[in-house]
């Protein structure tokens, strides 16, 4: 497994979703008719939203070079492989509707392809990454620039100070995040 495969699975979530989205458009009468088919453009949008995601994680991971890591590249694939089953299973619902075929859809998702999706995002791959999540006790060293560096550390810093004490506490009462947090978060700017 390479990061070209994640690559390949990313293509053929975005070529379904951009036949989607040409076909709703149609549908919607670029959008005048949208009211109307609300649900379907709906899935149409989140299945475009899930292929772009996968071409960025991609991309953003291939952008890493020598910085990069097995590590990143088996995450990369493992999401791509996720985003791809996804865009494809949020479709099949609407398939018809859209005025397209299950042959439409195998004519991208080939056997191949579905084989590749499969192999990328098999249970092994996840708990390979899982056990590299534990060892790294959480603080996987994504290579960023400096003032993601920086803002990194400043939330850090911030959940060890403010959130972990209290975190196990509204874990297991199934508490909502206390107002404080959202408050101080605003204070020193994490909402933009």
């Amino acid at each position: 497994m390479t990061l070209s495969d994640a690559r390949k699975v990313a293509d053929i979530a975005r070529r379904l979703s951009d036949e989607a989205v040409a076909k709703a458009t149609a549908l919607t009468e670029k959008g005048a008719k949208i009211d109307e088919h609300q649900v379907l453009a709906s899935r149409v949008a989140y299945a475009a939203t899930e292929a772009r995601a996968a071409a960025e994680l991609c991309a953003l991971t291939e952008g890493f070079g020598p910085r990069g890591s097995a590590h990143f590249e088996r995450l990369a694939e493992v999401a791509a492989a996720a985003l791809a089953a996804s865009v494809r299973d949020r479709l099949a619902p609407v398939v018809p509707d859209l005025g397209m075929s299950e042959s439409d859809v195998d004519r991208i998702y080939t056997s191949d392809m579905k084989a590749l999706v499969r192999k990328l995002g098999h249970e092994s791959a996840v708990r390979e990454i899982g056990r590299k999540v534990a060892e790294d006790k959480g603080r996987t060293p994504v290579p960023l620039d400096e003032t993601l560096e920086q803002v990194r550390t400043s939330v850090r810093q911030f959940v060890e100070v403010e959130v972990a004490p209290q975190a196990e506490h509204i874990h297991r009462h199934d508490d909502l995040v206390p107002e404080a947090f959202i408050s101080k978060m605003g204070e020193v700017g994490y909402f933009g």
